[in-house]
């Protein structure tokens, strides 16, 4: 690693305490230019 954040190594016991979270959207709007967009929907189930 080290790629972008230099001196970050996690180890694989660094996340047994927390720290890590999983974020399961719902959607995401993506733009570069107003005024069109594009979106994506998941489905939750």
């Amino acid at each position: 690693m080290g790629g972008k954040y230099k001196g970050y190594d996690p180890t694989p016991d660094s996340w047994d305490n927390g720290g890590m979270w999983r974020i399961e959207p719902g959607s995401v709007l993506a733009w570069k230019a107003m005024p069109t967009s594009n979106r994506w929907r998941f489905p939750r189930g």
